[in-house]
């Protein structure tokens, strides 16, 4: 199973979202230090699947900020910023998308 999720960062710590994903048990696709090797025997074989299915598409981790916003540190400006998804992203949800339309055929 795959979750796509949307996170707000409260600090600037670094690696926030890669541990908080994998401490519920929901690694990043593409993660290799918080990846599949610190999850339990039993969640790693389903990710293990899932994650070798994505690697032609997702070879990173899938992780992208589509906004990012902060204070200069000079004028104190609010700035903002947005980019899109990158292709392998938008390639990555296709690929899911087409491997859940599988598995619920092979279910009914």
């Amino acid at each position: 199973a795959a979750t796509r999720l949307q996170f707000k960062l409260e600090t600037g710590r670094t690696h926030q979202i890669r541990l908080h994903s994998l401490a519920v048990g929901n690694p990043l696709i593409g993660e290799t230090l918080y990846g599949l090797n610190k999850l339990r025997t039993q969640d790693r074989s389903r990710h293990l699947t899932l994650a070798t299915a994505l690697t032609p598409y997702m070879n990173r981790q899938a992780l992208h900020a589509t906004r990012l916003g902060l204070h200069h540190p000079i004028t104190g400006e609010y700035l903002e910023f947005e980019s899109p998804p990158p292709m392998d992203f938008t390639e990555t949800e296709t690929a899911l998308d087409a491997l859940c339309q599988d598995v619920k055929l092979y279910l009914s």
